[in-house]
């Protein structure tokens, strides 16, 4: 210990000079994490130092502490054996000193591995967990990491507006903390985000942002991440010689740190670049680097030696339970075994994700194909949503038309007419066309649907429906029911619409009931009607325009369907619809 100690710079040791072992191996590992970018060695020296004086000492905090720095070192090395070995002991520290925060800590790390190893889903339900921890504990850069985490989560599934609200809320969390650090990959997140958008001037705005501060505190591991990153939006910009000169350095730094997974992917990108420029003896050589490099990294031994060493820890655990077993009493026994149980399930997980072998800088190049389509999805949306709202605005015009125009004019020709000697039937035969058309106005654009909302014209329709004698509607709210949107309101009273006129031409229903209701989270309307039932299988070939306008309208308010219907009984449709 000492030996190692004399190797840690002087300022260090002045640091060591009068504190407690406990304080020292906090200490230590505290340095380890902040110079681990700047220098492994002095980082190897801190971390094993720690771990001597913890284990010396039995200071389980300070152990857990040690071996998670060694852990990722070793990951970043790419000696992914030794990180998972090391790890695994960690999390059953981390329990054992009941360390909250630090057990959420490496359950970030879990998961950002989980997620360069190809499983999303599992590094969600990872980071779900520590996100809790960290809302219990009130933990501001571990809630700030974890919105980051969570974002790059959602950007290699595709999803980019929730990586984006992520990202930015970790940006506002980690200047509320005043951590430059974490601003930086903050600024960094969004700022791919811009790319992956097309929006190339706004991504160099924040990717410069993010490097200007990770040069200032001359984080080396961050930079060279910056210099690829900025290297990948030149080339989206087809700047490619800029590109060129950003991978270049990207990859001194990454050859000066000996980080085998940079360098493997600069080495491809540089390869892209090359061949963009017709350089292709010298792409080639590059790619050939990358491959070479990417096989010593994953060669084919790595899941027999992953499983053999899963297997001693395995075994190694088995035997600690069982010595446990034969000193406590059941229900220590009861709590051993399923903190046990859920630490090899842990394991065994790891194992999974490690073993994938993704490349550590791949989540751009899987998203790319999803960003297409949700491009596309995103167009036809837009085009829905035009060709309704130019709808509506027809339909309020008409109805305005109607109501302002021809309705005045017939009703001063009522007036006229009752002061002239005219035939009862044919006063009877005007008013019953007024009537219809106000019932034409009102079903065209509702007067009461903008001025007082869904619930009051829905029950202004009931009304009409009901004095119609076609069918007896019995309109049913909360009373609590927060109010709908005026865009909402109106796709949600069309669809009503379009399920009545279906019931009331088709059903042979006599009664039907609108229940309108909500959660937290979710608006829910119910139509029912004791009609005639039908084949809901048909709604999958028709041809009609009903069915259609229902599914676009929920289109555009994310809703969804579901229809409970057979020939023979009533029908009931259930809509589901985002309250937000």
């Amino acid at each position: 210990m000492l030996g190692a100690q004399n190797q840690l710079p002087d300022s260090v040791l002045q640091m060591l000079k009068g504190k407690s072992s406990q304080q020292q191996a906090d200490l230590l590992a505290e340095y380890g994490n902040a110079i681990y970018q700047k220098s492994r060695e002095n980082a190897t020296v801190a971390f094993d130092t720690a771990l001597a004086i913890s284990t010396a000492t039995n200071y389980l905090p300070g152990k857990a502490k040690a071996k998670k720095g060694k852990g990722l070192l070793l990951y970043y090395s790419g000696k992914y054996e030794g990180a998972l070995s090391l790890l695994l002991e960690a999390i059953s520290d981390y329990d054992k000193a009941q360390d909250a925060d630090g057990k959420a800590d490496l359950f970030n790390d879990i998961a950002n591995m989980m997620r360069k190893h190809g499983d999303a889903d599992q590094a969600e339900v990872y980071l779900r967990k520590a996100l809790a921890i960290y809302q219990q504990t009130n933990n501001l850069n571990g809630l700030a990491n974890t919105n980051n985490n969570l974002g790059i989560v959602f950007e290699t599934k595709g999803n980019l507006d929730s990586a984006m609200i992520h990202y930015q809320k970790g940006l506002e969390l980690y200047e509320k903390a005043d951590d430059e650090i974490g601003m930086s990959y903050s600024l960094d997140y969004v700022g791919l985000i811009h790319a992956y958008r097309s929006e190339f001037k706004e991504s160099e705005t924040f990717l410069l942002r993010a490097l200007a501060i990770r040069e200032k505190r001359g984080e080396q591991f961050a930079i060279s991440t910056s210099l690829v990153n900025l290297g990948e939006v030149y080339m989206a910009m087809n700047e490619t010689e800029k590109a060129i000169t950003y991978f270049n350095k990207s990859l001194r730094m990454a050859d000066s740190l000996k980080f085998p997974d940079l360098q493997s992917y600069n080495y491809k990108m540089l390869a892209e670049a090359n061949s963009r420029k017709s350089n292709y003896k010298t792409a080639f050589d590059f790619y050939k680097r990358h491959i070479t490099l990417q096989d010593s990294l994953f060669n084919l031994n790595r899941n027999k030696q992953l499983t053999e060493m899963q297997t001693k820890y395995e075994t190694a655990e088995k035997e600690k339970e069982n010595a446990n077993l034969l000193r406590e009493n059941q229900l220590k026994e009861l709590n051993i075994s399923n903190k046990n149980n859920q630490l090899l399930l842990l394991s065994g997980m790891l194992i999974l994700a490690l073993s994938a072998g993704m490349l550590y800088f791949n989540r751009q190049k899987l998203v790319r194909q999803k960003l297409l389509n949700e491009e596309i999805q995103k167009q036809q949306e837009l085009r829905l949503k035009a060709v309704i709202a130019s709808q509506e605005e027809e339909r309020n015009r008409i109805a305005a038309e109607l109501h302002d125009g021809l309705g005045q004019s017939l009703a001063s020709v009522r007036m006229r007419l009752s002061r002239e000697p005219i035939s009862t039937e044919s006063l009877d035969a005007l008013d019953k066309s007024c009537v219809e058309l106000r019932e034409i106005s009102h079903n065209l654009m509702p007067s009461n649907l903008m001025r007082s909302g869904l619930v009051t014209a829905l029950l202004e329709l009931s009304d009409r429906i009901n004095k119609s004698g076609k069918l007896n509607l019995v309109v049913d709210s909360d009373p609590g029911l927060p109010p709908f949107s005026p865009n909402a309101a109106i796709q949600v009273f069309r669809i009503i619409q379009e399920l009545l006129t279906n019931i009331i031409k088709y059903a042979d229903a006599t009664e039907a009931t609108i229940q309108l209701m909500a959660d937290d989270q979710m608006y829910s309307v119910m139509v029912e009607d004791n009609g005639k039932g039908f084949d809901k299988n048909k709604l999958q070939t028709t041809s009609g325009n009903g069915w259609y306008n229902i599914q676009s309208r929920l289109t555009i308010l994310n809703g969804a369907v579901e229809i409970d219907s057979a020939p023979g009984r009533g029908t009931v449709v259930t809509i589901d619809i985002p309250l937000s």
